[in-house]
């Protein structure tokens, strides 16, 4: 639990001796008190500074304390309200509660009874402020988690096109290795057929008597055309790739 410093009172009331007295009971507990004498005033004190209690009588001149009740609890719903009358009824306490007083005085007031409720008042204001700092608190940490959480998942989705990138690199890269090896393998090939073709031309080429030897002409010739068929199987193979 949160430590709280003295909290700051609004007396109103328009008796000077209730104001007085109030006010030497709280200030001798080392609260922090002002006061005001009718609403007008009251609103003028509540615009310059931060209560954390107002003490209100009930009856007031030209604006009623329940009348700064309600429109206490619609510009300052945080602040407690205690009200206070000379004239206590069971309309007017209904009337108070309804309006969202903390709590009902009967004037007039004793030290024990006003101290009292300004402790049980300031009590609850303080477990407020600490409930509203705790909601406020978590919310910022829910923020922050989940800015966390997106920049998280940003570096993961942008380390995974990194790993998508790097792999089709690689595949690529494995791919062409072994297109060059296939096409190594290839050209050997190739460069093999080419050997009886080139081979058994030159010899026809430069041995003309040779022709004059059917057999043996026929038989370089069928030669040279199966490495002709190897070559053709070679192209296949090729334009499979």
């Amino acid at each position: 639990m949160a430590t709280h410093p003295k909290s700051n009172i609004l007396i109103v009331d328009d008796e000077k001796s209730i104001r007085i007295t109030l006010s030497a009971f709280l200030d001798s507990e080392g609260y922090d008190v002002k006061v005001a004498e009718d609403v007008h005033s009251a609103q003028e004190l509540l615009k310059q500074a931060k209560f954390d209690v107002v003490v209100s009588d009930i009856i007031l001149p030209a604006v009623s304390g329940v009348a700064l009740l309600k429109e206490i609890r619609q510009t300052a719903p945080d602040v407690q309200v205690i009200m206070m009358t000379g004239e206590p009824t069971v309309e007017t306490a209904v009337e108070a509660v309804r309006a969202g007083a903390r709590d009902y005085l009967t004037k007039p007031v004793s030290k024990a009874a006003i101290l009292q409720a300004i402790a049980n008042a300031t009590t609850i204001k303080n477990l407020e402020d600490d409930k509203r700092r705790l909601e406020a608190d978590n919310q910022r940490y829910q923020k922050n988690l989940e800015g966390l959480v997106e920049q998280r998942t940003s570096e993961l989705q942008k380390t995974l096109e990194e790993l998508k990138t790097a792999q089709g690199q690689l595949v690529q890269q494995a791919r062409l290795n072994a297109l060059g090896q296939m096409a190594s393998g290839i050209a050997h090939d190739f460069n093999n057929v080419l050997v009886p073709i080139m081979g058994y031309s030159e010899i026809l080429l430069s041995n003309l008597e040779i022709l004059d030897d059917r057999k043996e002409t026929i038989d370089m010739l069928k030669l040279i055309r199966s490495a002709g068929d190897d070559a053709r199987h070679i192209v296949g193979r090729l334009r499979q790739i």
